[in-house]
């Protein structure tokens, strides 16, 4: 940032190249730093493997169940504007 802000004092147009590469490159970092903390607790789990063969398990997790789920439709409509458009007319027509 601060050879940006160089670069704008200097009236450089590469101020403008630098302002684009700023975002991708925070967003190849972040995912980087997330990549390593999740190779970094594969690597711990893999050092201490139980004998059952199971390579990644974590002590607060959870054996998965099954839900179910209901979902209701509500529909409203505008009475007004449907007797309005039905008759024919145009809706908001001046006359």
């Amino acid at each position: 940032m601060t050879v940006t802000f160089a670069t704008f004092l200097g009236g450089y147009n590469i101020q403008y190249t630098l302002l684009d590469v700023t975002s991708p490159v925070v967003g190849i970092s972040f995912l980087l730093i997330l990549l390593r903390l999740n190779f970094s607790k594969y690597e711990l789990s893999t050092s201490s493997r139980n004998t059952s063969g199971d390579h990644y398990r974590d002590s607060t997790s959870y054996p998965l169940r099954s839900i179910s789920v209901n979902v209701a439709q509500r529909v409203d409509g505008d009475s007004d504007l449907e007797s309005k458009t039905a008759g024919g007319g145009s809706y908001g027509s001046m006359a």
